[in-house]
């Protein structure tokens, strides 16, 4: 958000005024912390904020929502990663709910028995690992367990017999992830946020400007083919208005 309003001010599409007399340039900390406090308390300019960057962009108009960051569900990446931009463009833009990641953090793809990603920038070989790995997140949450202080989803499920006296087992436990995604994914087409939604914004899609990702679009690993492959894989719908009785791709 405080990119989007520093560059709309550098612009000259936002003035001092409309910022509530504060000088949002970069690197001015104090007056973006002014600026957060604004947003958070819905004051003033903050007012414009309450619904994301998509909506407020629209809002203020002009050239801004060139500038703006999200995907075309209005939600916004917690940062623009470079280090993973396929894998992370991709969760960020067909996931099922917030800002949490359907493979999420560090892929590990080696705890489920898979081979991990060997380049960054080949959409086939991350749209596999993100159908293989989709679901896991979802156990580790249901769990309310930190994924900071265990990175074993083996552990996890060990941990869930002892405390329950069941026998889960790690692909039982992977299937219910993905049923949960599947379902989530079908609540969201109901709503209307359906496949073309799952797209970047201008400035979320454009080209990495330096970096070892220097050149690669997002933009790309995003393309239709991306997310039907992935949804056939994980065995998520694809259409836009799945029949009623889509639920038992994963029951």
């Amino acid at each position: 958000m405080i990119g989007l309003v520093q560059e709309c001010y550098e612009k000259g599409i936002l003035t001092k005024k409309d910022c509530d007399g504060l000088e949002m340039t970069w690197a001015m900390r104090k007056q973006s912390k002014k600026m957060l406090h604004k947003i958070a308390n819905r004051d003033g300019f903050g007012m414009s904020w309450p619904r994301g960057v998509m909506r407020a962009a629209a809002k203020i108009g002009g050239d801004a929502p060139k500038f703006a960051i999200h995907t075309m569900k209005g939600s916004a990446p917690g940062a623009m990663t470079t280090a993973f931009p396929g894998m992370s463009f991709l969760t960020r833009a067909s996931r099922t709910r917030g800002p949490s990641r359907r493979p999420g953090g560090q892929p590990q793809p080696d705890q489920l028995g898979f081979k991990p990603v060997t380049n960054q920038h080949d959409w086939e070989q991350v749209i596999t690992q993100n159908a293989n790995l989709n679901g896991r997140r979802m156990v580790e949450d249901s769990l309310v367990v930190c994924r900071q202080a265990c990175q074993l989803i083996q552990a996890d499920v060990e941990a869930l017999n002892a405390a329950t006296g069941w026998d889960f087992t790690l692909d039982e436990a992977m299937n219910l992830g993905k049923r949960t995604v599947n379902l989530l994914r079908m609540f969201n087409f109901r709503c209307g946020l359906t496949k073309d939604k799952e797209a970047p914004s201008e400035r979320y899609g454009s080209a990495i400007p330096d970096g070892p990702s220097k050149g690669f679009q997002q933009r790309r690993i995003g393309k239709r083919s991306a997310r039907a492959t992935t949804n056939s894989w994980a065995g998520i719908p694809t259409q836009a208005n799945p029949p009623r009785n889509s639920e038992e791709a994963w029951a």
